[in-house]
């Protein structure tokens, strides 16, 4: 088996070559394209991707990661007004990934015009990243729905349980 090192170099020659960095997202593969500013679907060409800018407001301080609402279907960022959602919206869920520069700090020392070594220093380069499903006591975007769902007067709404009843 590789051991870090070996995987850190060959994913820095990959990168210097021209591969880009990927993200898995529910199983859809991401481009972490600097120049375009966006993740980029690989496969997806209906796909928007999710665009650097759009998710500049989702990004969690403590966990050092972005956490966006994303449908699955489309495989895209979802804008969601947070002061007035009373429902999920359908094929939405959160997911968490690192920053850009994280996950490629080749793209982003080239884009930014920063000294690339210096760079790596702090963030060393990876091939490959997987984005997490927020779930649970991590799932704020549910909490806030229940929330709002109290403030304006409606009843809660019930967990959806998957998988056999005992």
């Amino acid at each position: 088996m590789e051991n870090k090192q070996t995987k850190e170099n060959k994913a820095l020659t990959d990168r210097l070559k021209g591969r880009l960095t990927t993200l898995d997202v529910m199983g859809h593969i991401f481009y972490v394209d600097f120049p375009m500013r966006m993740l980029r679907p690989k496969n997806d060409f209906l796909s928007k991707g999710i665009p650097f800018d759009s998710i500049k407001g989702h990004y969690n301080s403590k966990t050092e990661k972005y956490e966006i609402p994303y449908n699955a279907t489309a495989h895209e960022f979802v804008a969601i007004n947070y002061d007035t959602i009373k429902e999920l919206p359908k094929d939405v869920t959160l997911i968490s990934f690192p920053s850009p520069p994280v996950m490629d700090p080749v793209g982003y020392a080239r884009t930014m015009g920063e000294d690339i070594e210096s760079v790596l220093r702090e963030m060393p380069q990876k091939a490959h990243f997987m984005a997490e499903k927020l779930t649970g006591k991590d799932d704020w975007l549910s909490k806030r729905v229940q929330e709002n769902r109290k403030l304006f007067g409606l009843k809660p709404l019930k967990n959806k349980r998957k998988g056999k009843k005992l």
